[in-house]
């Protein structure tokens, strides 16, 4: 599902509904934070290391930057679910409305 199309396929609608059976708890984790965050900490990391010239991170360095992207990864799973969701209802009133 694009989150930038304006109707939903039935496709769509059958693979969110999945998604709303696992649960906000599922989406986040999976997609945000293991998905996204994680994603970003290992990009964002070799990105450092190349950026700086350094062969290694402290573990001080590791632990801040991964503290970071995890919550960033909650924060955007957290905002994705919120954004999917809306976009169900909305086109679920539409399809009803019809």
């Amino acid at each position: 599902m694009s989150l930038f199309r304006h109707k939903w396929t039935e496709k769509d609608f059958l693979r969110w509904e999945v998604e709303r059976e696992r649960g906000p708890v599922h989406w986040i984790l999976r997609n945000g934070i293991m998905g996204w965050g994680t994603s970003m900490f290992l990009m964002m990391t070799a990105f450092s290391l190349w950026f700086h010239g350094k062969e290694t991170l402290s573990r001080e360095e590791l632990t801040r930057t991964m503290g970071i992207w995890l919550v960033g990864g909650l924060l955007w799973g957290l905002a994705m679910w919120l954004v999917c969701e809306r976009s169900y209802r909305k086109e679920i009133g539409s399809k009803d409305a019809v």
